[in-house]
């Protein structure tokens, strides 16, 4: 199995995370028919492309943001592309603003049906890399939000807490966006459809994780270097947010490459 991010377009990156591509290889090469993915919560909207080799099965969804782990059955010979929109991005691109997004899965039909993703659908097989088509794409969409409408003060919290990976507090997030507690706190979740502190706490438990599987640094300085007071916090974190033991996550990650995969807090511009 391969997992990849890709970086958008530089117009793009104000509104776009990145790219991810999941693949998964054929039933001779996987050794099994199906297996149980944990992927950590990132708290983006993502668009969501999927593709399936053998029952010739292509679909769009659109997943909102969880504070657990997304847990799936995938299958052999499938791709699985992703586009990760910054946090409260997704909401001023595209007119969903009376619908709470967290923890749903919807078809990407049901909730934005004149959003045309069939160009995208069409080039989408196993061996997808043309992330160009991706970016051209969605440059053809800013024209008709332009001026993109956010709120200025909750991408600037955004920005505080993915640079800082979670390890910031929420006191001075409030500070530097000069707003009271109480309408920073709605706005925010209005935008993000994640309190402060729940997108904080994803950002720190996905920036050690990487620390630990990425960097090979050991979980003691990995968790230390990621702002948890010490390792039974972070696995407590870490098995809320999995429903895993540590081990057995790492298990599970092992047997996926990760390709060019960053931590959230080093995609800050």
């Amino acid at each position: 199995m391969l997992y990849q991010e890709i970086d958008p377009h530089p117009e793009l990156k104000p509104f776009i995370l990145d790219y991810w591509s999941f693949k998964v290889p054929s039933f001779a090469d996987l050794g099994q028919q199906e297996v149980k993915h944990v992927a950590p919560a990132d708290g983006c909207v993502s668009l969501l492309l999927l593709y399936n080799q053998v029952q010739k099965y292509k679909m769009a969804l659109v997943i909102g943001p969880s504070t657990e782990a997304v847990q799936t059955m995938v299958q052999p010979d499938s791709v699985y592309l992703g586009i990760r929109f910054v946090p409260g991005m997704f909401c001023a691109l595209f007119d969903v603003k009376n619908r709470d997004l967290k923890n749903v899965k919807v078809p990407l039909q049901h909730l934005l049906p004149h959003l045309n993703l069939q160009p995208l659908l069409q080039e989408l097989n196993l061996d997808f890399n043309n992330f160009k088509l991706v970016d051209n794409f969605l440059l053809q969409l800013l024209p008709m939000h332009n001026p993109v409408k956010y709120d200025v003060e909750v991408n600037k919290a955004v920005r505080l807490i993915m640079s800082g990976g979670g390890n910031i507090s929420i006191r001075n997030v409030m500070a530097q966006a000069c707003l009271s507690e109480r309408q920073l706190q709605k706005r925010f979740k209005h935008s993000t459809y994640l309190s402060m502190k729940e997108l904080a706490k994803i950002c720190r438990l996905r920036l050690a994780i990487a620390k630990v599987h990425l960097e090979q640094k050991s979980i003691s300085d990995a968790v230390h270097e990621a702002g948890y007071f010490d390792q039974s916090h972070y696995n407590h974190d870490l098995h809320q947010a999995t429903k895993r033991k540590p081990e057995d996550f790492y298990k599970h990650i092992s047997q996926i490459k990760h390709v060019d995969v960053k931590p959230l807090q080093q995609k800050e511009d």
